[in-house]
């Protein structure tokens, strides 16, 4: 090993001692998510726990709602589908044991929910509640 390869070699390490940590993207992000994460907790935490002693109100319930069976449509106000059509909103509590299908329901969902699809066999009916069961239509 040369003079020359010995200069080289001792500047090459105090080059090397002189560079930044790296710390590589992966692992930058990774510890940025956790930081928002962390101080998103600290944020909603207290806020959450000063509602809960606030004694807020419970959430309404229903009472007296007209069995599916006996509902007509729009009884309870109408909603826009994926296609811009007015479809009807299905009443008070749609996930309860009943004898027959509420009225327009073209489907039941594997969580006991009815979807009331204008497109009874598209893909994705009840995706957000297992699949579909069976339909009814």
């Amino acid at each position: 090993m040369g003079l020359e390869d010995r200069d080289w070699y001792r500047a090459e390490i105090a080059r090397q001692e002189r560079r930044p940590l790296h710390v590589g993207y992966r692992r930058l992000r990774r510890w940025a998510t956790m930081a928002a994460v962390g101080i998103a907790a600290l944020l909603v935490l207290p806020i959450a726990v000063a509602w809960q002693r606030s004694g807020a109100p419970p959430l309404p319930q229903i009472v007296n709602a007209t069995p599916y069976g006996q509902q007509t449509p729009g009884a309870c106000g109408y909603y826009t589908n994926s296609s811009a059509r007015a479809v009807p909103r299905p009443c008070g509590d749609w996930r309860s044991n009943q004898v027959a299908p509420p009225n327009g329901a073209t489907a039941l969902c594997s969580d006991g929910a009815y979807s009331y699809s204008e497109h009874p066999y598209a893909t994705g009916m009840c995706s957000y509640h297992g699949g579909v069961v069976q339909h009814l239509r």
